[in-house]
């Protein structure tokens, strides 16, 4: 089997780097009144003592805040970072400033005042005292979705691609790849120096030993020589022996300086091998051509399945191999493996792979069959296509009988399984799935969305209590069909999932009006505390009766779907 290869090198830098740098002065007063002029980064002070923060006036441009929405303490902050960025953001902050570091950076998404998700880019630098205990900081963000949609699209574009990517920078550190890179070399090792260490291969033919210093990447980058065409033999890091062709080319920056190589991983035509009694590669070439050979006993190897071959002098010996292949629908690949699960090879669907004769197990998405590969037949293992359905920017998994997890997809991309039955799972909801081969099975999930007026969010339970996902009020979240229970501030409202449709749920909502910032409390009919706020600021919650209690007083209050529902006091 063969691969095509190319290798790009980018400067040893990371993204972040090419972001304006944020100033590392100890006068933190003129680096505000400098970067204050920045049109597109909005500016924060915090006090580290009290986490007071302030902000200037580009939060509005850029996030949608009016000065006067923006409340002076860390906490109106950390509501507005995305819960699963918000602890590890939070460590950063919180390991700079127990150490002695001059500042942190972090890129997190924040909620802006319509509801959306920027990725941001925060960098910021500290005030210490004298005994070097950190007193106050002053920071940046910057809005870097932008950024974060075209490396998206890029990692779609290089997924998408039949051939591997791999980008390295001029130590041979990778900092971008595809999965196709990753399943011709077996792994992904990112450190340059180790993956050059650890690299075995060899020159096609001759079989020496390729130095860490003759990979076409190093000479790229070294001496900005262009490669093309080199056959060589790996070894991969799963344990496996191919032949690639590599190519490499050196990228030079607008003054012609070397910055880096490309390597680019495609399967193009299949080749076998003959080895020795003593397992050692003695000759290659293309499936269908000749090798001349002294008489004796060899093994030929192709895509790792083996076959005897004795040799007698003046006699022509024609081996003939299988193909084995999966005919699917899909963008996926396929594995072939031995009666030890050791994978063997591996091609994208629709693409054969050459086979001595014999029982393989073949792979998609984790599912098997068994593929009886006959000498000179073509065998083509059945398979079908899942389609998964939904509304929602969100994931399926498919998980066999056994709750054990097969493969994941954005919901409309389909994938690719063995015949059988499976189950799909999507937010914690479950369904049945049978695939049948060469047939397209559908599943069409629903939508529930809690509609709301405050900055809270929702969770939608099933029928035992249990928590089977949440969202922030107003953007919906995909189910499978089925009568669920929506959950706003400890209070449970029923709601109906249907196929292909989203029902849309009000909440409306409560303030109590009054001086002073004293919080109250809004209690069930049974007296169960169910939500408590600061005073001039509402909570929702679904239609109902409910008691607010303000200190020791207590008033009755009713909330209606949609509407706002103010209590002065």
């Amino acid at each position: 089997m063969c691969f095509v290869s190319y290798i790009v090198t980018f400067p040893d830098a990371n993204m972040s780097d090419m972001r304006p740098p944020f100033g590392s002065s100890t006068d933190l007063s003129e680096a505000r009144d400098r970067l204050a002029g920045v049109a597109f980064e909005a500016i924060w002070e915090r006090d580290l003592e009290n986490d007071a923060l302030r902000w200037d006036e580009n939060l509005e441009s850029i996030f949608g805040y009016r000065r006067d929405e923006v409340a002076s303490h860390l906490g109106w902050w950390r509501e507005r970072v995305h819960p699963e960025d918000r602890a590890r953001v939070e460590q950063t902050a919180a390991d700079a400033i127990r150490g002695d570091a001059p500042g942190w950076s972090n890129e997190y998404r924040f909620r802006r005042k319509d509801g959306s998700w920027a990725w941001v880019a925060s960098r910021c630098a500290i005030e210490r005292d004298a005994n070097g205990r950190a007193r106050r900081a002053i920071g940046a963000m910057i809005d870097i979705s932008k950024l974060k949609e075209a490396e998206s699209q890029l990692r779609q574009v290089l997924d998408t691609l039949p051939v591997g990517v791999a980008v390295v920078n001029r130590a041979g550190d990778v900092v971008l790849h595809n999965r196709a890179s990753s399943r011709i070399w077996g792994g992904l090792i990112v450190p340059g120096q180790e993956r050059y260490a650890k690299s075995e291969g060899f020159w096609h033919g001759s079989g020496k030993a390729i130095g860490p210093e003759e990979w076409a990447s190093r000479r790229a980058v070294a001496a900005g020589e262009i490669s093309r065409d080199e056959l060589i033999d790996i070894n991969t890091f799963d344990g496996q022996r191919r032949t690639i062709e590599n190519y490499a080319a050196p990228i030079r920056d607008q003054d012609g300086i070397i910055t880096g190589a490309v390597v680019v991983n495609g399967k193009t035509d299949e080749y076998y091998a003959v080895l020795d009694q003593a397992a050692r590669q003695v000759a290659s070439a293309h499936v269908a051509s000749a090798l001349s050979l002294f008489p004796g006993s060899y093994t030929v190897r192709l895509n790792n399945s083996d076959v005897a071959a004795n040799l007698q002098a003046g006699a022509m010996l024609e081996l003939k191999p299988g193909t084995v292949n999966v005919e699917v629908g899909t963008d996926e690949y396929y594995a072939v493996l031995d009666a030890a699960t050791r994978q063997l090879a591996s091609s994208h669907v629709g693409r054969a792979l050459g086979l001595f004769a014999g029982s393989y197990t073949v792979r998609i998405n984790n599912s098997d069959a068994q593929a009886d590969v006959r000498a000179g037949e073509s065998t083509n293992v059945p398979a079908g296509t899942l389609a998964v359905h939904g509304s929602t920017d969100e994931y399926y998994a498919v998980m066999n009988n056994a709750g054990v997890q097969l493969a994941s997809a954005h919901l409309e991309k389909p994938l690719a399984f063995v015949p059988g039955t499976y189950n799909v799972k999507v937010n914690n909801t479950t369904t049945p799935a049978t695939m049948v081969s060469g047939v397209t099975t559908e599943v069409k999930t629903g939508a529930v969305v809690l509609q709301g007026s405050t900055d809270e969010y929702y969770a939608v339970v099933d029928s035992a209590g249990t928590q089977l996902a949440s969202a922030h009020l107003g953007h919906a979240l995909s189910l499978v069909p089925g009568a669920y229970r929506a959950k706003l501030n400890n209070v449970a409202l029923a709601v109906q999932v249907d196929a292909g449709h989203s029902g849309d749920y009000q909440s409306g909502s409560l303030n109590v009006k009054t001086t002073g910032s004293d919080y109250y409390v809004v209690l069930d009919g049974s007296g169960t505390q169910l939500a408590s706020k600061q005073v001039n600021q509402p909570v929702s919650l679904p239609a109902g009766r409910y008691t607010v209690k303000l200190g020791d007083n207590t008033r009755p209050a009713a909330v209606t779907a949609g509407q706002a529902v103010v209590v002065n006091w």
